[in-house]
């Protein structure tokens, strides 16, 4: 696939049906490891009748992206956009073990275990010492619906739903988390 495959409504991730592209936001994760947070901000018609979903992300460790999604293909063509992989913990992972008829994924495309070691147990010494967005999300989280105050609202509603942190723990993790630069 193209690199911009995803990443513009012209190329949009082609799936079958919208139950596939929760279960594909739900499985992705950067080439790095980090998870994603999602919510689709809308949907549109492009090249005359095709209806293309558009997903606004932020990765746990503060990145924004877009995704298009087409969610009326025959067929599901799972291929991560450039810079995403799928999560080998994911439904998704599993359901293609299971299901390789409608959930087929090359290898390539699967997060692997190349992290540094000495880098990872600095990182865990950090994370240690105070919660933070990247320690305390473990899976890749989203909706299906449009989220106001994307990403502050849907990352404190599932924070509290976890019930693993205080409020103020909470807090201080939202207020580190920089708005996304409108260009």
């Amino acid at each position: 696939m193209e690199d911009d495959y995803g990443k513009c409504p012209e190329n949009p991730i082609l799936l079958k049906t919208i139950s596939d592209s929760i279960l594909f936001m739900d499985s992705l994760v950067s080439e790095s490891g980090f998870c994603i947070i999602y919510h689709r901000k809308g949907c549109s018609k492009f090249g005359g009748t095709r209806l293309i979903d558009s997903y606004e992300i932020m990765t746990t460790n503060n990145e924004y992206d877009t995704f298009y999604i087409y969610a009326y293909n025959p067929t599901n063509i799972l291929i991560p956009p450039k810079g995403f992989v799928f999560d080998t913990i994911s439904t998704l992972y599993f359901n293609s073990r299971r299901d390789t008829k409608n959930y087929s994924i090359d290898e390539k495309y699967l997060l692997t275990d190349s992290l540094d070691w000495e880098e990872q147990e600095t990182n865990e010494k950090e994370l240690n010492s105070a919660p933070t967005l990247i320690s305390s999300i473990y899976c890749s989280i989203g909706t299906n619906l449009k989220v106001k105050d994307f990403p502050f609202e849907l990352i404190k509603k599932h924070l509290k739903d976890e019930g693993d942190l205080k409020e103020n723990e909470i807090q201080s993790i939202i207020e580190n988390i920089k708005p996304r630069e409108i260009l």
